[in-house]
């Protein structure tokens, strides 16, 4: 029997698209018309945001070519410059102007010509506005789909943004602008100066199928071909949510290996593709990672939650990453909330990657952090010559006298290798209450709360210091890691935030 999934992974359109009605009018009501305007199509990796596009636009020949538009797919994640992205949009449109027999291609030509010719810059970007303007008077319009426009991040600049905008808003050129990405235009955007590109945008945000799709789903792949249980569907479910690359991935190796009991065949291929299902499960959370939101998915699944924000929660929402949750909760914004991951499976994976993150790595950059912030205080309050300030201040002389003992003893055994900082030779109870509490108004622009507040936190690092130092991991209970992992994962949170806001 054909595998109708042999083609998993790429980008599918005509019979082997499901569903996304919503989706496909939304694009359509927005693009088609006589009045028309840009859309921004976004969501994960892998949901379907290129396949959406196909089927929605590049389906549609006879639409297009009765509208008089011309499409024109790029994708940007191997454009290295904003001239050559600009080059693209006018060399690719102008290779489908020499195939329209119905336009006099003379004028475009001679503009085209010119624009080759012409220095980068501002002089391409009037030969650009002057091939658009003269597209737009003989009937016709350019609609660009650019895929991965995340990419324009590492060269577009505020200028570059402002141009295709006045390529899209202008009436006299009035282009149709459709962005494929992961992140928000506004996100994109902000990289690239904060201009205001993002204002001339519908937005589309895709997410995991909807029952409907699933029912069309179920029909087309299955039950006209393998009847499907309601039972067998769930346990598929546990693994791949309403995702449609992971219900798609498993599958066709569910259908490479078909008997007359498909719920054992579930069970069996559940464990021979269970690593590609976890590589798949780590390229998420690897994505997220760029943008912060990694950490923040761990807590609101897994827990503890310590620095969560309403916008970030939000956007794993939107991604669909997270939904509500019948049977848990926990304290989000004096708001009690509870949310699953879209799977079984991928939840306990994320349980699993809390499980598995090194305490003491952890730790120990949590030490050194607080070390660094505690030293710029003391630069800033008593200058070079703090030690000898800072002894003379009540109580001080017994801290600075062990600390000093303790470098001798060092240097005493690694001449040559011994820390010069005195501070790296404290501990973190010593850090917080031998210097922080001096001046806990300097830290608190940092930490944002009391003293007292801190004091339980810093009370319990210390206290599991030692295990981990020394290797005894194992002693601590499950419940004592994943404190200590908040815990340090704040500390260094609110370190970093404060300085990059220096």
């Amino acid at each position: 029997m054909e595998n109708p999934f042999a083609d998993y992974g790429k980008i599918v359109s005509g019979n082997r698209f499901i569903g996304r009605k919503n989706e496909i009018k939304a694009v359509q009501n927005r693009i088609f018309g006589e009045a028309y305007g840009n859309l921004a199509i976004q969501g994960l990796a892998r949901i379907g945001k290129s396949s959406l596009a196909e089927k929605a636009i590049f389906d549609n020949k006879e639409l297009l070519e009765s509208r008089q538009i011309i499409p024109i797919q790029i994708g940007v994640g191997r454009i290295p410059s904003s001239d050559i992205f600009f080059y693209k949009i006018i060399k690719e449109l102008h290779k489908k102007i020499l195939k329209e027999s119905k336009i006099e291609k003379t004028v475009f030509i001679d503009i085209f010509d010119n624009f080759e010719k012409a220095e980068k810059g501002f002089w391409r970007e009037e030969y650009i506005k002057e091939y658009f303007e003269i597209l737009k008077n003989t009937g016709y319009r350019a609609l660009y789909v650019f895929d991965e426009f995340d990419a324009v991040k590492k060269f577009f600049t505020y200028r570059d943004f402002q141009f295709l905008r006045e390529l899209s808003y202008n009436p006299i050129t009035n282009i149709c602008i459709v962005t494929i990405s992961r992140r928000t235009l506004k996100e994109i955007e902000k990289i690239g100066g904060n201009s205001n590109f993002f204002q001339t945008f519908d937005d589309i945000y895709l997410g995991m199928y909807k029952d409907e799709d699933l029912t069309e789903y179920w029909d087309k792949f299955f039950n006209s071909r393998v009847p499907i249980t309601n039972e067998a569907k769930q346990k598929i479910y546990e693994f791949a949510g309403k995702h449609p690359y992971f219900l798609d991935l498993f599958n066709y190796h569910l259908y490479n290996n078909l008997t007359d009991n498909i719920i054992q065949t579930i069970d069996i291929t559940r464990k021979k593709i269970k690593l590609t299902i976890f590589n798949n499960y780590k390229t998420i959370l690897d994505l997220l990672k760029e943008e912060e939101l990694d950490t923040k998915l761990l807590q609101i699944i897994v827990g503890p939650v310590y620095n969560i924000t309403v916008t970030e929660a939000e956007k794993l929402e939107r991604y669909n990453l997270i939904g509500k949750s019948k049977n848990k909760t926990i304290d989000l914004w004096k708001k009690t909330k509870g949310y699953d991951a879209f799977s079984h499976d991928f939840e306990n994976f994320l349980i699993i990657k809390k499980r598995e993150m090194p305490v003491w790595d952890l730790w120990s950059e949590t030490e050194t952090k607080l070390r660094h912030i505690v030293m710029k205080w003391l630069l800033e309050k008593y200058g070079k010559n703090w030690i000898t300030k800072f002894r003379k201040l009540q109580n001080k002389e017994k801290v600075i006298v062990k600390l000093e003992e303790m470098q001798m003893r060092e240097k005493k055994s690694f001449p040559d290798t011994y820390s010069e900082n005195l501070l790296d030779f404290t501990y973190p109870a010593e850090l917080f209450d031998n210097f922080m509490r001096v001046e806990w108004n300097w830290f608190k622009q940092i930490f944002g709360r009391e003293f007292k507040e801190w004091k339980p936190k810093f009370d319990f690092l210390a206290k599991i210091r030692n295990p981990l130092a020394h290797n005894k991991e194992n002693i601590l209970k499950e419940f004592e890691k994943n404190q200590a992992k908040a815990y340090c994962e704040e500390i260094i949170s609110r370190i970093d935030n404060w300085q990059n806001r220096q």
